[in-house]
């Protein structure tokens, strides 16, 4: 993620610091580029010893020839960092050096996240075997589920599967009500036509990404019945629970105070 500290007029590359909401930078180095402008790059432990692992990253990402004007490091790695950016790119930014301690300050974040079909393919499974668990009657032998299957094993077109939802199917969170407690979330209703899963990840007090819906298959049964609908919510617990478990399934039916609206 990329944030802009206090005096800068460019961006830095940070890092979660383990277990809090806190970031802080990592070890970087800021190269200037005469068309790509200011670009902040990860000094990498594969590249400590190995000059051209960092001249190849420069070139992957459209920056060779840059030049380095700024270095985010601790005082221990200023020497090896030095020789590292003299062989790959024959200069350093002088004494344009700062320690990762920096002071505490509230500063806004770009986080940029990209997905491949190993993740489709995840959603999926999690969806099809949150289904066979909470529908009995299922085995996953039969025939209306070979599709799906076989894009979890052996991937394929996504879409025909995988959408990315406008709206959350949780009706508290469209009320403007959030967890307390990061959470990850899983429906399912089954009717006459077809099977469907609904996956809600990483749900919290100020986090809540959309969710998934995904088309499992038609329904193997074909007999007229209501609509049946599950949902649990699945709850991470704080550090400070003594419990000993990390977290709990909680049932997200009306009689626990939350509905769940499907469509």
């Amino acid at each position: 993620m990329t944030g802009r500290l206090d005096g800068f007029d460019f961006d830095v590359l940070f890092e979660v610091k383990p277990g809090t909401e806190d970031v802080y930078p990592l070890r970087q180095v800021v190269f200037d580029h005469p068309i790509a402008g200011r670009q902040p790059v990860p000094i990498l432990d594969r590249m400590k010893d190995n000059p051209t692992a960092l001249s190849e990253y420069l070139r992957e990402q459209g920056i060779e020839g840059a030049k380095p004007v700024h270095v985010f490091a601790t005082p221990d790695e200023i020497p090896w960092l030095t020789n590292l950016l003299l062989s790959a790119v024959g200069t350093t930014p002088g004494g344009k050096w700062q320690t990762l301690d920096v002071h505490a300050q509230r500063i806004g974040l770009v986080v940029r996240a990209g997905v491949n079909e190993t993740h489709f393919r995840a959603v999926a499974k999690i969806a099809f075997h949150y289904a066979l668990k909470v529908l009995p009657d299922l085995t996953g032998f039969e025939p209306e589920f070979n599709a799906i299957k076989q894009f979890i094993w052996e991937g394929g077109h996504s879409n025909r599967f995988v959408h990315k939802q406008g709206e959350q199917f949780v009706l508290n969170f469209r009320q403007g009500y959030r967890p307390s407690c990061w959470s990850h979330i899983l429906a399912v209703t089954c009717n006459y036509n077809e099977i469907v899963g609904y996956t809600q990840f990483f749900a919290g007090p100020r986090s809540l990404p959309l969710p998934y819906r995904i088309r499992i298959g038609s329904n193997p049964s074909r007999i007229i019945s209501r609509t049946i609908q599950h949902a649990h919510q699945f709850i991470i617990l704080p550090q400070t629970e003594k419990s000993g478990y990390i977290g709990v399934m909680e049932d997200l039916q009306t009689a626990n105070y939350v509905s769940v609206g499907i469509r």
